[in-house]
């Protein structure tokens, strides 16, 4: 679309062919790139639409292009590309649990079934349904059979080239980030990082910490405990604590600590990660969030890393460690001094609520304080 736009403004403001051509050349080499045929053929069909306003006889030269491949595509349109991605998607669920522990690849139900995944016409369909799959087996103890999974389908789909398409290549990173890292890590490492930009590829390492809290895949439907807590273990934590200190991006930093803050103190975790080890996790979480919050790159004030230390100090508070009446009075200075008026309120609900019981007695107008700001 940008390339049409470029085109008509240098073939009708600026007569210049010759740029003109050169758009044109390049426009063609980007569509016959394009990996899925009915995207290919809308894009088609929208630089015909635009480019009759100024130049007839091209657009008369490209639909019949576009129509003749259309006529002979015999690849799935879109609306049924949709319902066979649901009926796939169905497939995967009831395979991944009922499949046996000794599967072998080889197997004639397992070679339907990839024969079947294969079909799906759009790559990140593909890549999705292999990933759901593979994290399917390898939190439900088929951890060898997922490694071989991504070892023999996931990890192909990078063979492809991908010229005109790095988006989407970066599209199946994401997608693939948990299941390569904890099948494969150094190869997820490696590929999260080809990522372009920072906030994608802390989205890949954000999906990576979310499968491990939840243990299952991100797409499958998850109900989120109204708690925050997930059974979480010292490896698990470790793991998380680590992929956090390579993460820039203040939304999803949050996130991921107020949910393993709450999962560190929960007690259906106490015999899985040890008092004195939870602690260290704690303070570890301080340093991350002292030195990465605010980020300079989102949101410039300090809501998130108020927000964070909140939950900190209430996970503190859970695990019987000491947090005084000062610091709980500083931090909600601090989320009233907000200039944003929304994001104090929030802020401030956040810390209100952290500190409870003693929310009254700290903070006795924090309710009155929110509904000003409302």
């Amino acid at each position: 679309q940008a390339i049409a736009a470029a085109y008509k403004i240098f073939a009708i403001c600026y007569s210049n062919r010759d740029k003109a051509e050169e758009l044109l050349l390049e426009m063609k080499g980007i569509w016959s790139s394009i990996m899925v045929d009915w995207v290919r053929t809308d894009v088609g069909y929208y630089f015909v639409g635009d480019i009759a306003k100024i130049d007839k006889p091209l657009a008369v030269i490209w639909l019949d292009h576009i129509s003749t491949e259309e006529k002979n595509r015999v690849s799935m349109s879109r609306d049924f590309t949709l319902v066979l991605n649901q009926i796939l998607n169905l497939l995967v669920r009831c395979y991944g649990s009922l499949a046996s522990d000794d599967l072998d690849l080889n197997d004639a139900d397992f070679l339907r079934v990839a024969k079947l995944i294969n079909s799906a016409p759009v790559i990140q369909d593909r890549m999705s349904l292999w990933c759901d799959l593979g994290l399917r087996f390898y939190f439900f103890g088929k951890r060898s059979i997922s490694k071989r999974i991504c070892e023999t389908y996931v990890l192909k789909f990078f063979d492809e080239s991908f010229v005109n398409n790095e988006y989407i290549e970066e599209s199946l990173i994401l997608d693939a980030a948990p299941l390569l890292f904890l099948t494969h890590n150094a190869s997820a490492i490696l590929r999260i990082e080809k990522i372009s930009q920072q906030s994608r590829r802390d989205r890949a390492k954000g999906n990576v910490c979310k499968v491990l809290l939840r243990k299952q895949s991100d797409s499958d439907a998850y109900r989120t405990p109204d708690n925050w807590e997930y059974d979480l273990t010292n490896d698990d934590a470790a793991t998380i604590v680590s992929i956090l200190q390579t993460m820039t991006m203040d939304s999803l930093i949050f996130h991921i600590i107020r949910e393993m803050t709450a999962s560190l103190v929960a007690k259906r975790n106490v015999n899985l990660i040890r008092r004195n080890q939870v602690a260290d996790f704690l303070l570890s979480l301080e340093k991350i969030v002292d030195r990465t919050l605010p980020d300079s790159n989102n949101i410039r004030h300090d809501g998130f890393k108020l927000a964070a230390i909140a939950h900190r100090y209430k996970a503190r508070m859970t695990l019987g460690l000491t947090v005084t009446k000062e610091q709980w009075v500083l931090l909600y200075a601090q989320a009233r001094n907000i200039s944003n008026i929304s994001d104090r309120a929030i802020v401030t609900t956040f810390v209100s609520v952290c500190a409870r019981p003693k929310t009254i007695i700290f903070f006795p107008t924090w309710l009155s304080d929110v509904k000003n700001d409302l």
